[in-house]
This record gives structure tokens, C-alpha cells and sequence, in this order.
């Protein structure tokens, strides 16, 4: 099965923290330029630990999701399948 990516790109009012307002946008770009299945999805939470990354299948949330945390962590899943 395929790997794919969740992105929350949720953008609130204010100046409360949200995955949109921390970069989740930029992530998406460089994760996509990296040729990784990276989708913008709807809210996951924890809105000030953004971006939140959801990994499918599995479910696993990533939290300050950056590009590199994210395709680390899709390197050492694939050495442990």
C-alpha cells in the first residue's frame, strides 16, 4: 500500500496559532518536490504544535512538521517494513 501524506493547512482568525499561519503550505511544496503524495487536509489538532502531518496507512500525527522531519520519518518507516 501506497503512503500518503496528510498536511492540515487550517488557517484560523486572529492571531491564533494554526498549521496554515506556521508554513504548512510551504511544507507541502517542498515535500511534492521531493516527489512524496502530500495532500492539504482539514484540522488535526493542536493547533500550536503545527503543522500536523498525518501519515496513512498507520495514522501517525507528526507535529512542527517540516519537509525534512517528515521524509525522515518516511525513510526509517520504510527500513523497518
Amino acid at each position: 500500500m501506497a503512503v500518503r501524506v496528510i498536511l492540515c493547512t487550517n488557517r484560523r482568525m486572529g492571531t491564533a496559532p494554526s498549521c496554515g499561519a506556521r508554513g504548512s503550505r510551504e511544507v507541502i511544496a517542498a515535500l511534492k518536490a521531493m516527489g512524496v503524495e502530500v495532500e492539504a487536509g482539514p484540522c488535526l489538532g493542536l493547533c500550536a504544535r503545527g503543522p500536523n502531518a498525518k501519515i496513512l496507512p498507520g495514522g501517525t500525527v507528526l507535529h512542527e512538521a517540516t519537509a525534512a522531519s517528515v521524509a525522515a520519518h518516511l525513510d526509517g518507516s520504510k527500513a523497518t517494513d
